[in-house]
């Protein structure tokens, strides 16, 4: 994991709008669901004060800062998963997924994934 510390001034453009859509006009790196999971987790203040509603507005000059935990992607590695596949031609891959068979990696699933045996 990697602490990353991140602030801005809400622009006059943004004046008004909830703190999540804000957010992700501001710090366009990061989805809004990464976004959305600091403020739940207490990460995201407006000028020094801990927010935890993502409805909450924000209003012009404020300040928000963020002070969060990112967790670092891993690389994706090919893996010789068999796959039933139905139909393919150069645009097209069509396969019948096997029941569990999870598609892409997520928390506590770095491997084993559908991405993997297409790789």
């Amino acid at each position: 994991m990697k602490k990353i510390t991140l602030s801005k001034m809400v622009p006059d453009t943004l004046a008004n709008t909830r703190l999540d859509i804000a957010l992700t006009q501001l710090f366009p790196d990061y989805s809004r669901s990464q976004l959305q999971q600091w403020i739940k987790k207490g990460s995201v203040k407006i000028n020094d004060v801990v927010v935890l509603k993502q409805r909450q507005t924000v209003q012009m000059n404020q300040v928000i800062a963020i002070d969060a935990d990112l967790i670092e992607q891993t690389e994706l590695k090919p893996e010789s998963i068999p796959l039933s596949i139905v139909y393919e031609d150069d645009a097209l891959l069509v396969i019948n997924k096997p029941v569990g068979l999870i598609v892409h990696p997520g928390a506590g699933n770095p491997d084993h994934t559908l991405v993997n045996a297409l790789l």
